[in-house]
Parts: structure tokens; sequence; C-alpha cells
């Protein structure tokens, strides 16, 4: 979950069967940029999290760990107002 703020920032959840969310206790990682409105996407060919700050103009990029803990990849700068990350069927 993105929260918006200054610092924004990310909270990692898991996700039984079922649907329901819990925790994971992994630390929140700080957001890149101003992220009052963040987006987050997952890749779906590897474990990875991108999320867009439209204010910010900067895509932050983490690694998901087995426990849902997130490593800063660093992040990318964008131009007029990114949105949520999405990705092609090869993962681009």
């Amino acid at each position: 979950m993105v929260v918006g703020g200054v610092p924004g920032h990310v909270v990692s959840f898991a996700v039984a069967p079922s649907g329901a969310l819990s925790l994971t206790g992994a630390p929140p990682v700080t957001v890149d940029g101003l992220s009052a409105v963040g987006m987050a996407s997952v890749d779906p060919n590897g474990p990875y999290l991108r999320v867009a700050t439209y204010i910010g103009n900067t895509l932050s990029n983490f690694v998901i760990g087995p426990d849902g803990a997130l490593t800063p990849l660093g992040p990318t700068r964008v131009e007029l107002g990114p949105i949520r990350p999405g990705y092609t069927r090869d993962g681009r």
C-alpha cells in the first residue's frame, strides 16, 4: 500500500488464499519524490514493485523479498506526471 505524504512510503501486506490481507512486519520504505498520489504495480514476471508519483515525477523501484521486505533499487526520473506503471507481456 502506498501512503502519500512528505515523504511518502510503502507498507507491505501478505495476501492469504482467501484474499485477506495482513501486515508482513517488514519496515515501510520511503518513496522518492513527493508522493501525494502514489500508484504501485507489481511486475508479473519478477519480484519487483514500481511506484509512480504523479506530483513528484518519479518512478521508485524496489525488489520484493520472500518475507515481503522491499529493497530500494533507486528512482527513475520521468516527465509529465506519471500514472500507475504498466507492463508488456514480456515484463518491460
